[in-house]
């Protein structure tokens, strides 16, 4: 009986010891946890950042849900509600009209491996802003794409500036 004792006393704590180091080992493994969620945060926060400062956002579209996920640049650049998802009928619905069928033809065409670098037209608020888009497609064991990561940005400062200039030059080509 005096042995029985000895032993579950023994056992108990064991028991007890391994189940505090347990409970020590998850407390750390939580901490760890917070740190590094409070690190990716942060970093999230700086390419954000980074994307307002260069007026770059950047775009997931996965191809077989139909659906493209955006940075909050990105969805700054098209006046959409940070947070906000697409799909490829949305982008095109906000491609400008005489822009839709090459932008949809330079897609179709990465599609099936070649570059995809569109400079275009969208409407915005009812206003007309030029981006550049550019993306790399992602193919799967049977070819097929699946996925394209992407850049927008918008251009249409630049697209003004060159017009001007096109219409200075021709003024001083009629003098």
């Amino acid at each position: 009986l005096a042995v029985a004792s000895l032993l579950a006393a023994a056992l108990g704590i064991f028991f007890v010891r391994s189940y505090q180091n347990r409970l020590a080992e998850l407390r750390s493994v939580g901490k760890d946890l917070v740190r590094r969620s409070t690190e990716l945060e942060a970093n999230r926060a700086d390419l954000n950042r980074a994307q307002a400062v260069g007026k770059i956002g950047s775009w997931i579209y996965e191809i077989d849900n139909d659906r493209m996920i955006l940075s909050a640049e990105t969805s700054r650049i098209f006046g959409l509600p940070e947070g906000v998802t697409g799909n490829r009928e949305t982008y095109l619905a906000r491609t400008h009209a005489p822009d839709r069928e090459p932008v949809d033809r330079a897609w179709q065409e990465a599609m099936r491996g070649a570059s995809f670098d569109q400079e275009h037209r969208v409407v915005i608020g009812g206003k007309i802003r030029w981006v550049r888009q550019k993306a790399e497609f992602e193919f799967g064991p049977d070819g097929r794409p699946v996925r394209a990561v992407g850049v927008t940005q918008d251009i249409t400062a630049r697209k003004e500036i060159e017009q001007r200039l096109a219409d200075y030059q021709a003024h001083l080509e009629e003098l």
